[in-house]
């Protein structure tokens, strides 16, 4: 795995203060992250850090009781999920959504949905618009299992792939919306060494497709590798962000994974 040097300075994702609480507990508490077009920004953080209900925040999954998220410049923060989808922002999820009850290939075809222009009744008559876009779907979805390297599979029912493979094709299927920013979830749970290192592998062959790309991960080696900028976060809090060297060497992070005690501004020990 090998990542470029530096990352271009156009802003592609700009979040802004985003806060989430569920009764009395703060899950977000008022995070801002800047991604730039051709990063891969990564955010890691212990258990219950609060990194998935972000992600879920800023795809519309949930919505967030203050603060805003801009793609391209254009505010996404007060549209819902399959809108914010279309608008070029697509993600995976920690836990897999699979359609079990159809094969490799259509799951990755529905992954199209959002770029198609035949309704109901030119599909439903099979007019010859509607023909030549199925065929167009078909063979950009195969292009996209042929990318992550599972074409020979396609004819195979989604779930009956072991757990590597279902995660590359979650990630085939998202990137057949044509994201211009992918969030992935915890990608690598599940995987053993050699499968981590291929989806590390992947992860920079996606950047050179020009995707932009966001990664919620526990591996540290893969999120080290991969990585120009990590985000820590530690109960809903951004506590650290910088290169991934930068952020080894923080001391709060260091607290965090080590469970030291540190003493912040008032003189109050934490951890």
């Amino acid at each position: 795995m090998t990542k470029t040097n530096g990352s271009p300075a156009v802003v592609l994702l700009q979040v802004q203060g985003v806060l989430k609480r569920f009764g009395g507990v703060t899950a977000v508490n008022g995070v801002t992250l800047t991604v730039r077009k051709g990063q891969i920004k990564s955010i890691i953080g212990p258990n219950g850090a609060g990194k998935t209900t972000f992600f879920n925040l800023v795809s519309g999954i949930i919505p967030m009781e203050t603060g805003s998220v801009s793609l391209d410049d254009e505010p996404i923060h007060d549209k819902p999920a399959h809108v914010i989808a279309c608008k070029g922002l697509s993600r995976t999820f920690q836990t897999m959504q699979l359609f079990g009850n159809m094969t490799v290939l259509e799951n990755v075809m529905v992954g199209r949905h959002s770029r198609t222009r035949s309704g109901m009744v030119r599909t439903a008559f099979k007019t010859p618009g509607a023909r030549r876009e199925e065929k167009a779907i078909r063979d950009r979805a195969m292009a996209w299992l042929d990318f992550v390297g599972l074409a020979e599979f396609s004819h195979l029912s989604a779930t009956s792939l072991p757990c590597g493979r279902q995660k590359l094709l979650e990630i085939a299927r998202a990137l057949a919306t044509e994201p211009k920013i992918l969030l992935l979830d915890e990608p690598a749970a599940g995987l053993n060494m050699r499968e981590t290192e291929d989806l590390g592998d992947l992860l920079i062959r996606i950047r050179e497709q020009g995707v932009t790309q966001m990664l919620v991960e526990h591996d540290m080696s893969l999120v080290m590798g991969v990585s120009d900028e990590v985000m820590v976060m530690d109960y809903g809090t951004k506590i650290a962000e910088g290169t991934p060297k930068e952020v080894q060497n923080d001391p709060k992070v260091i607290a965090v994974y080590l469970g030291e005690e540190t003493t912040d501004a008032s003189g109050s020990e934490s951890r």
